[in-house]
């Protein structure tokens, strides 16, 4: 491995392989105004122009393609879909993005109301349970 001669204009050059080099322009160490000279160099020549193939743009990776990009769902309030589900059977479920079932269980609360109020009223109570503790599993990263 030949030696590498490096003067970035504070004195006198410094001597280095090219694995050091190489790491040194890795991790940003050297400016844009370096020069280097090797033997069998008849002048100085731009840091850049050492490793071509290792520019600036290549050694940062390229931005994620749109299709990875992360997405973070907003965190649901408990206590607010339990409330929901308690004014409105099946609200909380609509709240926390269990449309269908919050549209179903509000006509079948409704008619078991309507049918007998001892009906409804379990049914009730149970989606102010699963509201609350969907929006809790949600929040926890147990449900997908």
């Amino acid at each position: 491995m030949s030696t590498i001669h490096i003067s970035t204009g504070n004195g006198e050059p410094s001597q280095y392989d090219e694995e050091q080099v190489r790491a040194m322009l890795q991790q940003g160490v050297l400016r844009d105004d370096a020069i280097f000279w090797k033997e069998g160099m008849s002048d100085w020549q731009p840091i850049r122009n050492l490793f071509p193939q290792a520019t600036a743009a290549e050694l940062e990776p390229p931005p994620l393609p749109s299709h990875q990009a992360i997405q973070i769902q907003p965190l649901k309030n408990a206590g607010l879909a339990a409330a929901l589900s308690f004014i409105v059977p099946g609200l909380g479920q609509i709240y926390n993005g269990q449309v269908t079932m919050g549209i179903v269980m509000f006509i079948l609360t409704i008619l078991l109301y309507y049918v007998m109020i001892i009906l409804g009223f379990p049914i009730h109570m149970w989606l102010v349970y699963d509201a609350y503790s969907y929006a809790n599993k949600q929040n926890n990263k147990k449900i997908i």
